[in-house]
């Protein structure tokens, strides 16, 4: 033991050359183990998990016939440890991982520069693309397409990043790889829309019918050399151009153009070339369809193209598109909003204003100017920049929407962070006062979409003075304190850690204060009809979520929270949270309207005039 001891290497970079000569030292079987985790943990494009590492590790020697064999060979976590001598963190749900970032620097630095001996391939990154290909594309070919399971989900979107690695100088598919690919190419249809909806690209979205040709365009092999030499057959569909743009090379976009595609190609949501150019901020690709004339016919630009250019603040290619013919203030459905109400910075705000004289005065479907749509989070000094700069060219500040909500109102009731709340409490006080019978900041910050978070506002404005009050309503017929209105908004848990907290939100005690923290309320009946669905929508005028999932205990408060209970007018055929359901009927009062509560396993209406 003293000898063994006194042997002992002194320092990490000794400690770790040993180890790794001992996983040399084992049997070829475990070596190659060790070589396969390695070569994973350093060339993987993105973090890898057991699930994926190990059904990878089981094609060694190899590949299987059936997903059921590759199974059977899966080896346990702890024996693939021990084959890296125990550098490797590997859990079949965890991710794979070095134990100590200096394994990974070990790896890097030292190992990397030896000369020749067993590691030499682990060098090599071209031979680790190619394994990394074959592996995935292995994995591809026998995932179970009909699972839920995401295990092989990294092998869909990265096999032609690797297959593309795996090329050296001679421009040339390394032997094997080619007739992967082909494999991959001749796939059924079932599989092959599995392995494009992995990767986002849909059938639904594009009008020409889905082809294995997809499988090029629409990944990283678009960009392999001598493309037309390896594959001479492959079809060119009419949106090979718009499938090409997120990966391809500006060589390829140019071969697609050149073979006579058109430029101003549309998928179903009428979006060219140039759109998807834009979303991916695929910069290069933008200049060279710009160089091909892409905007030459504004005309056969797709409508919310200036809008997508400015949420990604390419402000020359805004001031481009602007110069060719663009509409500055197009408004864009369902939610009719114009550009300026997307901007990210001051830069792209005063171009739009200055230059093209965009009109600060437009309000979108719920009559909200651009100041709502100013909701960074956090809202830092950049934000308040454009905020006070529209300001000063002319926004309205203390615009209200048809139902009495002002930009205050909006920011509580949508928790937009605290700052920007903040900000116009201490800049705009006049916010917070509201003529009598509105609903005021105290009732929208206690519907926000998350009380909990919201109390320290709730606190802020009853510090500032604001008093609580009761407002009433016909539609449905009731007397709302804030704290009324947070316990209807809110779950049964939400409220109940809140309770205790919130003062100063009830006034006068009303009956129905009463009513609703005992659980009751208006216009529920006990009796409900049997409801399994799950309904997702936004208050037609406020925006506010309301999403209804079957299963909650039968109570008024978690009943009638605004997640489960909705007024539809069967009139204009909108749907309204309750705050803004009693103005649309206040002014409408010939609209029959239905209201809609669920639980888990439950529905009711209540149909009134």
């Amino acid at each position: 033991m003293k000898d063994a001891l006194s042997h002992l290497p002194q320092g990490l970079t000794k400690i770790y050359a040993r180890i790794f000569d001992g996983i040399a030292a084992q049997s070829l079987g475990d070596r190659e183990i060790a070589m396969e985790c390695f070569r994973w943990v350093l060339y993987a494009k993105e973090s890898i998990y057991g699930d994926f590492l190990l059904p990878a590790l089981a094609l060694l020697g190899s590949s299987s016939a059936t997903l059921q064999e590759l199974e059977s060979k899966k080896l346990v976590p702890a024996y693939v440890s021990e084959a890296c001598g125990n550098l490797l963190s590997i859990d079949e749900w965890s991710e794979v991982k070095p134990i100590h970032f200096s394994v990974d620097e070990f790896l890097r630095k030292v190992l990397f520069k030896g000369v020749g001996g067993y590691w030499k391939d682990l060098v090599d990154r071209h031979q680790a693309d190619f394994v990394l290909a074959c592996r995935c594309i292995d994995l591809l070919l026998l995932a179970d397409i009909d699972s839920r399971s995401d295990n092989f989900v990294y092998a869909a979107n990265y096999f032609d990043t690797h297959v593309l690695g795996s090329i050296d100088g001679s421009a040339d598919l390394p032997p094997g790889l080619r007739t992967r690919i082909d494999q991959l190419l001749g796939v059924d249809d079932g599989r092959l829309r599995w392995l494009l909806n992995s990767r986002s690209v849909y059938e639904d979205g594009h009008i020409e019918p889905i082809s294995s040709s997809w499988l090029v365009w629409a990944t990283k092999l678009c960009n392999v050399p001598s493309l037309k030499t390896i594959w001479p057959n492959l079809a060119r569909p009419k949106n090979a151009l718009i499938l090409a743009v997120h990966h391809g090379d500006n060589s390829i976009l140019d071969l697609l153009l050149s073979e006579g595609l058109d430029i101003h190609e549309t998928d179903r949501e009428s979006w060219t070339a140039l759109t998807y150019a834009s979303f991916y901020n695929n910069k290069p690709a933008i200049d060279l369809l710009l160089q091909r004339g892409a905007i030459t016919d504004m005309s056969k630009v797709c409508t919310g193209m200036l809008h997508l250019v400015v949420i990604r603040d390419n402000i020359e290619l805004a001031r481009r598109m602007l110069a060719a013919g663009a509409d500055v203030n197009e408004v864009e459905p369902p939610n009719c909003m114009v550009p300026l109400m997307l901007v990210e910075t001051l830069a792209m705000a005063r171009m739009l204003c200055e230059e093209f004289k965009a009109d600060l005065k437009i309000n979108d479907a719920r009559g909200m100017n651009a100041l709502f749509h100013l909701q960074a989070n956090p809202f830092d000094d950049k934000t308040t920049a454009i905020f006070e700069y529209f300001v000063k060219q002319g926004a309205d500040v203390t615009a209200t929407t048809p139902v009495g909500m002002n930009i205050l109102d909006h920011a509580l009731q949508q928790h937009r962070g605290g700052k920007k709340i903040q900000f116009l409490l201490q800049h705009y006080p006049q916010l917070a006062s509201k003529q009598e019978h509105e609903w005021t900041a105290l009732h929208w910050a206690c519907a926000s979409e998350n009380l909990e978070h919201n109390r320290h506002i709730v606190q802020k404005l009853l510090n500032s003075g604001l008093k609580a009050s009761i407002i009433t309503t016909t539609h449905p017929p009731g007397s709302w304190t804030p704290w009324d209105i947070s316990i209807h908004y809110s779950s049964d848990w939400i409220f109940q850690e809140c309770e205790n907290e919130m003062h100063g939100l009830g006034g006068p005690t009303t009956s129905q204060t009463v009513a609703l923290a005992a659980g009751d309320g208006p216009s529920v009946d006990a009796a409900v009809a049997d409801y399994n669905e799950i309904d997702n929508f936004e208050c037609s005028l406020c925006g506010m979520n309301m999403v209804r999932f079957p299963g909650i205990e039968r109570t008024y408060r978690t009943n009638c929270m605004k997640w489960k209970f909705r007024f539809d007018c069967t009139t204009c055929h909108q749907k309204f949270c309750l705050m803004c359901n009693d103005h649309i009927h206040s002014r409408n009062q010939d609209h029959e309207y239905r209201t809609t509560c669920s639980v888990f396993g439950m529905k009711q209406e209540c149909r009134y005039a």
